[in-house]
């Protein structure tokens, strides 16, 4: 099967579900973010005996940009794939929404936490 852009936008047809899907990615991105960072922190807390304290964890989850690896992915699919359209578009939504959102908003983040108060854990 040889690509055609004509045939790919042929399939393409945008539509509430699509984004759906960019909004599942980005809702599944955050929450295991959020999970990665809380226990990444207590095992260094518990284990390393490690000095990051817990209001250092939401710059972590906010902060967290991804994006040259979901790149890299998508671009790497064939064009034969099944849904090789919707596979990369959720992909390009995510990276959109880490450039624009996240990034945008970190310093305002982090302008809200106190680094210098140790909360209690």
């Amino acid at each position: 099967m040889t690509f055609s852009p004509k045939t790919a936008f042929a399939r393409f047809k945008v539509s509430g579900l699509f984004f759906a899907r960019i909004f599942i990615d980005i809702f599944s991105a955050f929450v295991s973010h959020l999970v990665a960072s809380y226990v990444s922190i207590a095992f260094d807390k518990l284990m390393l005996k490690s000095p990051v304290e817990w209001n250092y964890a939401p710059v972590m989850v906010w902060g967290g940009l991804r994006g040259v690896v979901t790149i890299a992915l998508v671009l790497s699919l064939p064009i034969e794939l099944d849904y090789w359209w919707t596979i990369q578009s959720i992909g390009f939504g995510m990276v959109l929404f880490t450039l624009v959102v996240q990034a945008m908003t970190n310093s305002w983040v982090v302008s809200k936490i106190d680094f210098n108060k140790k909360k209690r854990g």
